[in-house]
Protein backbone atom coordinates (compact mmCIF):
# COMPACT_ATOMS: atom_id res chain seq x y z
CA UNK A 1 0.00 0.00 0.00
CA UNK A 2 1.07 3.54 -0.65
CA UNK A 3 0.27 6.55 1.53
CA UNK A 4 0.14 10.07 0.14
CA UNK A 5 -0.56 12.72 2.77
CA UNK A 6 -1.75 16.27 2.44
CA UNK A 7 -2.16 18.77 5.26
CA UNK A 8 -4.42 21.70 4.36
CA UNK A 9 -5.99 23.95 6.98
CA UNK A 10 -8.01 27.14 6.46
CA UNK A 11 -8.83 29.85 9.01
CA UNK A 12 -11.86 32.15 8.92
CA UNK A 13 -11.88 35.57 10.51
CA UNK A 14 -14.92 36.67 12.54
CA UNK A 15 -16.24 40.23 12.15
CA UNK A 16 -19.38 42.29 12.69
CA UNK A 17 -21.59 41.36 15.66
CA UNK A 18 -19.20 38.63 16.77
CA UNK A 19 -16.64 41.30 17.62
CA UNK A 20 -18.87 42.58 20.40
CA UNK A 21 -18.26 39.48 22.42
CA UNK A 22 -14.52 39.98 22.64
CA UNK A 23 -14.61 42.22 25.66
CA UNK A 24 -16.69 39.67 27.57
CA UNK A 25 -14.33 36.78 26.95
CA UNK A 26 -11.68 36.30 29.57
CA UNK A 27 -8.03 35.99 28.70
CA UNK A 28 -8.10 32.57 30.31
CA UNK A 29 -10.90 31.40 28.04
CA UNK A 30 -9.10 32.73 24.98
CA UNK A 31 -5.96 30.86 26.00
CA UNK A 32 -7.98 27.69 26.51
CA UNK A 33 -9.65 28.11 23.12
CA UNK A 34 -6.28 28.53 21.45
CA UNK A 35 -4.99 25.38 23.13
CA UNK A 36 -8.03 23.41 22.05
CA UNK A 37 -7.76 24.69 18.47
CA UNK A 38 -4.04 23.86 18.39
CA UNK A 39 -4.73 20.35 19.65
CA UNK A 40 -7.43 19.82 17.04
CA UNK A 41 -5.20 21.01 14.22
CA UNK A 42 -2.34 18.86 15.48
CA UNK A 43 -4.62 15.82 15.71
CA UNK A 44 -5.96 16.46 12.22
CA UNK A 45 -2.48 16.83 10.76
CA UNK A 46 -1.31 13.60 12.38
CA UNK A 47 -4.21 11.68 10.85
CA UNK A 48 -3.96 13.19 7.36
CA UNK A 49 -3.14 10.45 4.90
CA UNK A 50 -4.73 8.31 2.21
CA UNK A 51 -3.54 4.76 1.59
CA UNK A 52 -4.14 3.15 -1.78
CA UNK A 53 -3.70 -0.45 -2.90
CA UNK A 54 -0.93 -0.76 -5.50
CA UNK A 55 -0.49 -4.54 -5.23
CA UNK A 56 0.87 -6.16 -8.40
CA UNK A 57 -1.23 -8.78 -10.17
CA UNK A 58 -0.28 -12.43 -9.82
CA UNK A 59 1.06 -12.40 -6.26
CA UNK A 60 -2.08 -12.94 -4.16
CA UNK A 61 -0.76 -16.29 -2.90
CA UNK A 62 2.55 -14.79 -1.79
CA UNK A 63 3.74 -13.00 1.33
CA UNK A 64 5.80 -9.84 1.03
CA UNK A 65 8.13 -9.39 4.01
CA UNK A 66 10.01 -6.12 3.68
CA UNK A 67 10.29 -2.97 1.58
CA UNK A 68 12.93 -0.33 0.93
CA UNK A 69 12.55 2.84 -1.18
CA UNK A 70 15.42 5.07 -2.30
CA UNK A 71 13.07 7.98 -2.97
CA UNK A 72 9.32 8.41 -3.45
CA UNK A 73 9.37 6.54 -6.77
CA UNK A 74 12.04 3.83 -6.79
CA UNK A 75 11.98 0.90 -4.42
CA UNK A 76 12.44 -2.81 -3.71
CA UNK A 77 10.07 -5.37 -2.17
CA UNK A 78 11.19 -8.82 -0.99
CA UNK A 79 9.17 -11.83 0.07
CA UNK A 80 8.72 -15.57 0.37
CA UNK A 81 10.08 -17.92 -2.25
CA UNK A 82 12.92 -15.57 -3.18
CA UNK A 83 10.61 -12.87 -4.53
CA UNK A 84 12.20 -9.53 -5.38
CA UNK A 85 10.19 -6.81 -7.11
CA UNK A 86 11.31 -3.34 -8.21
CA UNK A 87 9.39 -0.23 -9.18
CA UNK A 88 10.66 3.05 -10.62
CA UNK A 89 7.29 4.79 -10.89
CA UNK A 90 5.95 4.79 -7.36
CA UNK A 91 4.29 1.40 -7.61
CA UNK A 92 2.32 1.94 -10.82
CA UNK A 93 4.24 -1.00 -12.26
CA UNK A 94 6.45 -3.68 -10.73
CA UNK A 95 9.20 -5.73 -12.37
CA UNK A 96 10.24 -9.16 -11.04
CA UNK A 97 13.98 -9.45 -10.34
CA UNK A 98 15.90 -12.73 -10.41
CA UNK A 99 17.15 -13.41 -6.89
CA UNK A 100 18.84 -16.75 -7.49
CA UNK A 101 17.14 -18.34 -4.48
CA UNK A 102 13.82 -19.90 -3.54
CA UNK A 103 14.32 -19.21 0.16
CA UNK A 104 12.08 -16.72 1.92
CA UNK A 105 13.59 -13.25 1.90
CA UNK A 106 12.75 -11.57 5.21
CA UNK A 107 14.68 -8.30 5.18
CA UNK A 108 16.22 -5.79 2.79
CA UNK A 109 18.31 -2.66 3.35
CA UNK A 110 20.55 -0.34 1.31
CA UNK A 111 23.32 2.00 2.39
CA UNK A 112 23.17 4.02 -0.83
CA UNK A 113 21.28 4.05 -4.12
CA UNK A 114 23.31 1.14 -5.54
CA UNK A 115 24.49 -1.06 -2.70
CA UNK A 116 22.29 -3.19 -0.50
CA UNK A 117 21.59 -6.57 1.08
CA UNK A 118 18.68 -8.95 1.48
CA UNK A 119 18.58 -11.80 4.01
CA UNK A 120 16.29 -14.72 4.68
CA UNK A 121 15.73 -18.31 5.66
CA UNK A 122 18.43 -20.99 5.74
CA UNK A 123 21.32 -18.51 6.06
CA UNK A 124 20.40 -16.70 2.85
CA UNK A 125 22.25 -13.46 2.23
CA UNK A 126 22.24 -11.62 -1.10
CA UNK A 127 24.07 -8.51 -2.23
CA UNK A 128 23.40 -5.99 -5.01
CA UNK A 129 25.69 -3.27 -6.36
CA UNK A 130 23.35 -1.88 -9.03
CA UNK A 131 20.29 -0.70 -7.15
CA UNK A 132 18.64 -4.11 -6.95
CA UNK A 133 18.70 -5.01 -10.66
CA UNK A 134 20.97 -8.02 -10.04
CA UNK A 135 21.79 -9.99 -6.89
CA UNK A 136 24.61 -12.34 -5.92
CA UNK A 137 25.24 -14.70 -3.02
CA UNK A 138 26.90 -13.14 0.03
CA UNK A 139 26.47 -15.88 2.65
CA UNK A 140 30.09 -16.76 3.41
CA UNK A 141 30.65 -17.29 7.14
CA UNK A 142 27.01 -17.60 8.17
CA UNK A 143 25.64 -20.34 10.43
CA UNK A 144 22.55 -22.45 9.80
CA UNK A 145 19.82 -20.15 11.13
CA UNK A 146 17.22 -17.99 9.41
CA UNK A 147 18.29 -14.36 9.08
CA UNK A 148 15.34 -12.21 10.10
CA UNK A 149 16.61 -8.67 9.47
CA UNK A 150 19.56 -6.72 8.07
CA UNK A 151 20.92 -3.19 8.34
CA UNK A 152 23.64 -1.99 5.96
CA UNK A 153 25.61 1.00 7.20
CA UNK A 154 28.46 0.68 4.68
CA UNK A 155 30.01 -1.93 2.42
CA UNK A 156 32.17 -3.18 5.27
CA UNK A 157 29.65 -2.77 8.09
CA UNK A 158 26.47 -4.78 7.72
CA UNK A 159 24.61 -6.44 10.60
CA UNK A 160 22.08 -9.26 10.48
CA UNK A 161 20.04 -10.92 13.24
CA UNK A 162 19.31 -14.64 13.23
CA UNK A 163 16.70 -16.90 14.80
CA UNK A 164 19.48 -19.06 16.25
CA UNK A 165 20.46 -16.19 18.55
CA UNK A 166 23.41 -14.88 16.55
CA UNK A 167 24.14 -11.34 15.48
CA UNK A 168 26.39 -11.36 12.43
CA UNK A 169 28.60 -8.64 11.01
CA UNK A 170 29.73 -8.48 7.36
CA UNK A 171 33.15 -6.96 6.67
CA UNK A 172 32.90 -6.74 2.91
CA UNK A 173 33.89 -10.34 2.25
CA UNK A 174 32.51 -12.62 4.95
CA UNK A 175 30.23 -12.71 7.99
CA UNK A 176 31.30 -13.38 11.58
CA UNK A 177 29.20 -13.87 14.72
CA UNK A 178 29.35 -10.90 17.09
CA UNK A 179 27.26 -12.24 19.96
CA UNK A 180 24.88 -15.09 20.73
CA UNK A 181 21.79 -15.02 22.92
CA UNK A 182 18.56 -16.99 22.65
CA UNK A 183 16.48 -13.81 22.78
CA UNK A 184 18.10 -12.24 19.72
CA UNK A 185 16.25 -13.19 16.56
CA UNK A 186 13.71 -10.72 15.23
CA UNK A 187 15.13 -7.34 14.28
CA UNK A 188 18.19 -5.13 13.97
CA UNK A 189 18.78 -1.50 13.07
CA UNK A 190 21.39 1.23 13.13
CA UNK A 191 21.93 4.67 11.66
CA UNK A 192 25.59 5.54 12.21
CA UNK A 193 28.84 3.63 12.03
CA UNK A 194 29.63 1.15 14.83
CA UNK A 195 26.16 1.61 16.37
CA UNK A 196 23.42 -1.02 16.13
CA UNK A 197 20.59 -2.44 18.25
CA UNK A 198 18.98 -5.88 18.03
CA UNK A 199 15.74 -7.13 19.60
CA UNK A 200 13.96 -10.43 20.14
CA UNK A 201 11.94 -12.66 22.42
CA UNK A 202 11.32 -11.94 26.08
CA UNK A 203 11.92 -8.23 25.59
CA UNK A 204 15.53 -8.99 24.71
CA UNK A 205 17.66 -6.03 23.61
CA UNK A 206 21.38 -5.79 22.88
CA UNK A 207 23.23 -2.76 21.55
CA UNK A 208 26.74 -1.90 20.41
CA UNK A 209 28.56 1.42 20.26
CA UNK A 210 31.84 0.08 18.91
CA UNK A 211 30.67 -2.45 16.35
CA UNK A 212 31.91 -5.47 18.28
CA UNK A 213 30.94 -5.38 21.98
CA UNK A 214 27.23 -5.93 22.68
CA UNK A 215 25.59 -4.73 25.89
CA UNK A 216 22.22 -5.11 27.62
CA UNK A 217 20.22 -1.99 28.59
CA UNK A 218 20.62 -0.34 31.98
CA UNK A 219 16.83 0.03 32.16
CA UNK A 220 13.76 -0.97 30.18
CA UNK A 221 10.04 -1.55 30.84
CA UNK A 222 9.19 -4.43 33.17
CA UNK A 223 7.08 -6.28 30.59
CA UNK A 224 8.81 -8.95 28.53
CA UNK A 225 6.93 -9.20 25.23
CA UNK A 226 8.23 -10.62 22.01
CA UNK A 227 9.88 -7.72 20.17
CA UNK A 228 9.35 -8.13 16.43
CA UNK A 229 11.40 -5.29 15.05
CA UNK A 230 13.25 -2.04 15.54
CA UNK A 231 14.15 1.12 13.65
CA UNK A 232 16.82 3.64 14.56
CA UNK A 233 16.34 6.91 12.64
CA UNK A 234 19.37 8.49 14.35
CA UNK A 235 22.44 7.34 16.22
CA UNK A 236 20.74 7.80 19.59
CA UNK A 237 16.98 7.42 18.97
CA UNK A 238 15.37 4.06 18.21
CA UNK A 239 11.93 2.47 18.46
CA UNK A 240 11.38 -1.24 19.20
CA UNK A 241 7.97 -2.78 18.53
CA UNK A 242 6.30 -6.04 19.48
CA UNK A 243 3.44 -8.11 20.84
CA UNK A 244 0.45 -6.48 22.51
CA UNK A 245 0.54 -6.09 26.31
CA UNK A 246 -2.65 -5.24 28.22
CA UNK A 247 -4.40 -4.01 25.08
CA UNK A 248 -1.58 -1.83 23.76
CA UNK A 249 0.78 -2.59 20.90
CA UNK A 250 4.28 -2.55 22.33
CA UNK A 251 6.48 0.39 21.37
CA UNK A 252 9.63 1.08 23.37
CA UNK A 253 11.86 4.09 22.79
CA UNK A 254 15.49 4.92 23.54
CA UNK A 255 17.09 8.34 23.21
CA UNK A 256 20.59 7.30 24.28
CA UNK A 257 21.50 4.61 21.77
CA UNK A 258 19.94 1.67 23.61
CA UNK A 259 21.14 2.23 27.17
CA UNK A 260 17.71 3.13 28.57
CA UNK A 261 14.19 2.47 27.24
CA UNK A 262 10.75 3.91 27.98
CA UNK A 263 7.27 2.67 27.06
CA UNK A 264 5.50 4.71 24.34
CA UNK A 265 3.07 1.96 23.37
CA UNK A 266 0.06 2.54 21.11
CA UNK A 267 -3.21 2.16 23.09
CA UNK A 268 -5.89 0.00 21.50
CA UNK A 269 -3.53 -1.55 18.97
CA UNK A 270 -2.80 -5.24 18.69
CA UNK A 271 0.67 -6.62 18.14
CA UNK A 272 2.92 -4.38 16.04
CA UNK A 273 5.13 -6.02 13.41
CA UNK A 274 6.99 -3.22 11.63
CA UNK A 275 8.10 0.34 12.30
CA UNK A 276 9.81 3.11 10.35
CA UNK A 277 10.67 6.66 11.41
CA UNK A 278 11.78 9.44 9.09
CA UNK A 279 13.40 11.31 11.98
CA UNK A 280 13.44 11.22 15.77
CA UNK A 281 9.75 12.14 16.13
CA UNK A 282 7.82 11.26 12.96
CA UNK A 283 7.08 7.67 12.06
CA UNK A 284 4.75 4.81 11.17
CA UNK A 285 3.98 1.44 12.74
CA UNK A 286 1.95 -1.46 11.37
CA UNK A 287 0.10 -4.08 13.36
CA UNK A 288 -2.66 -6.64 13.53
CA UNK A 289 -5.50 -6.36 11.03
CA UNK A 290 -5.82 -2.86 9.63
CA UNK A 291 -3.75 -1.25 12.36
CA UNK A 292 -1.52 1.26 10.61
CA UNK A 293 -0.53 4.06 12.94
CA UNK A 294 1.53 7.22 12.88
CA UNK A 295 3.04 9.59 15.41
CA UNK A 296 4.40 13.09 14.96
CA UNK A 297 5.65 13.59 18.52
CA UNK A 298 7.98 10.73 19.21
CA UNK A 299 5.32 8.26 20.32
CA UNK A 300 3.62 10.46 22.91
CA UNK A 301 0.42 9.99 20.91
CA UNK A 302 -0.51 7.69 18.04
CA UNK A 303 -3.28 8.05 15.47
CA UNK A 304 -4.69 5.37 13.20
CA UNK A 305 -4.82 5.67 9.42
CA UNK A 306 -7.58 4.12 7.35
CA UNK A 307 -6.26 1.43 5.00
CA UNK A 308 -7.81 -0.58 2.15
CA UNK A 309 -6.81 -3.92 3.72
CA UNK A 310 -7.36 -5.91 6.90
CA UNK A 311 -4.38 -8.16 6.17
CA UNK A 312 -1.25 -8.24 8.28
CA UNK A 313 1.42 -5.81 7.11
CA UNK A 314 5.02 -6.98 7.64
CA UNK A 315 7.10 -4.03 6.48
CA UNK A 316 6.87 -0.28 6.03
CA UNK A 317 9.16 2.44 4.68
CA UNK A 318 8.86 6.20 4.27
CA UNK A 319 11.83 7.20 2.08
CA UNK A 320 11.80 10.99 2.43
CA UNK A 321 9.19 12.27 4.87
CA UNK A 322 5.70 11.46 6.15
CA UNK A 323 4.02 12.47 2.89
CA UNK A 324 4.74 9.18 1.06
CA UNK A 325 5.17 5.71 2.54
CA UNK A 326 4.89 2.11 1.40
CA UNK A 327 3.70 -0.94 3.36
CA UNK A 328 3.80 -4.61 2.37
CA UNK A 329 2.30 -7.79 3.72
CA UNK A 330 0.25 -10.93 3.25
CA UNK A 331 -1.50 -11.96 0.00
CA UNK A 332 0.90 -9.94 -2.12
CA UNK A 333 -0.22 -6.65 -0.57
CA UNK A 334 1.57 -3.40 -1.34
Amino acid sequence: MRCVSSNKHSMRRFSGAAAGFRNRISIRFIALAVLVLSALLSHSAAKAGTWSDISPAGYSADIFRDVYFFDNSTGIVVGDGGIILKTTDGGTSWSPITSGTTQNLLGVHFYDANNGFSVGSSSTALRTVDGGDTWSDASSGLGAGDLSAVVAISGTEVYASSNDGNVYKYNGATWSSQTTDASIKNGISGAVTQHAITVGTGGGIFYTTDGSTWNTPASKPAAAPVLYGIHAPTGTVAYAIGAAVLGSGTVWKTIDGGVNWTDVSAPGAGSIYAVHFVDANNGFATGDGDALMRTTNGGITWSRDLTPTSLRLNGIHAPVDMSVAYAVGASGTI
